[in-house]
């Protein structure tokens, strides 16, 4: 089985693949991914994990992961780190400075879909990536998440406690946390529309919009311009990087035999 992890700054996203099949799809605190227990492996699975990949923008954490592979699962992950292993071009003026997660995902939402596609991420920030027809990175924009936005707002306002905005009954709230879920859920869902029309402009082109992260679901009913939401779409990314990567080792070595090197 593959181990799939795409390892942020808020959570670590895992998931265990059978074939391109997910069996199991979990997430758990970054704060807490620093013991083997943490990684929320039965016994039975990490005896079957006989290959890993991963992505990270939170480097101290990922270096840590790592290690736990090893010593829980016995295996060592390929780290995707760069925008070439990811097997779709950009146009970042400096590709080492996109976050890997945004390309993982750009890559799976393409394969998807096999034609130009925004790719909407609700999590620490929502990120917003557009991917042209011949499936090439563009470029996004980023805004800062829905939690982070709320717990900045509850530290500022004296009178506002910690609060996690949920699904909004109304959009006119008669009570300070409706009003809260109200701004935040519907106004959140209104910049990610924005942002999506002025790209499809820009590309001259309508093209599907896909959300994914932890918050996606959150929104996507008060957006009219996320078509789809799927989750694991940067664990799909991952994998299919992985399979990418061992197909061609692979050939490498099947070459390398009918040429008789290392005979």
């Amino acid at each position: 089985m593959l181990l799939a992890l795409d390892v942020g700054n808020t959570s670590v996203h895992c998931g265990l693949f059978d074939g391109s099949e997910l069996a199991r799809r979990w997430r758990l605190p970054s704060d807490r991914a620093r013991t083997a227990r943490s990684l929320r492996l039965r016994a039975d699975e990490a005896k079957h994990v006989t290959s890993a990949v991963m992505c990270s923008v939170a480097p101290s954490l990922a270096s840590h992961v790592v290690e736990l592979l090893g010593t829980r699962a016995g295996v060592e992950p390929i780290v995707v780190r760069r925008a070439a292993q990811c097997g779709i071009p950009t146009r970042y003026e400096r590709p080492e400075t996109v976050g890997i997660d945004r390309l993982v995902t750009c890559r799976a939402a393409y394969e998807l879909c096999g034609d130009a596609v925004v790719v909407v991420d609700v999590g620490t920030a929502i990120t917003v990536d557009a991917v042209s027809v011949d499936g090439t990175h563009l470029g996004g924009a980023i805004a800062p998440g829905i939690d982070l936005s709320a717990a900045a707002l509850a530290e500022r306002a004296e009178l506002l406690r910690p609060f996690k905005p949920t699904r909004p009954a109304r959009t006119i709230g008669t009570t300070t946390p409706e009003c809260l879920n109200s701004g935040f859920v519907i106004g959140f869902a209104g910049l990610v529309d924005h942002i999506v029309r002025a790209m499809n402009e820009e590309m001259h082109i309508a093209g599907l919009c896909i959300a994914t992260g932890g918050r996606a679901r959150l929104i996507a009913p008060w957006s009219e311009e996320i078509e789809h939401v799927d989750e694991a779409l940067t664990l799909q990314g991952l994998r299919i990087i992985h399979d990418q990567v061992v197909s061609k080792s692979r050939r490498r070595s099947a070459s390398r035999r009918r040429r008789g090197v290392g005979a």
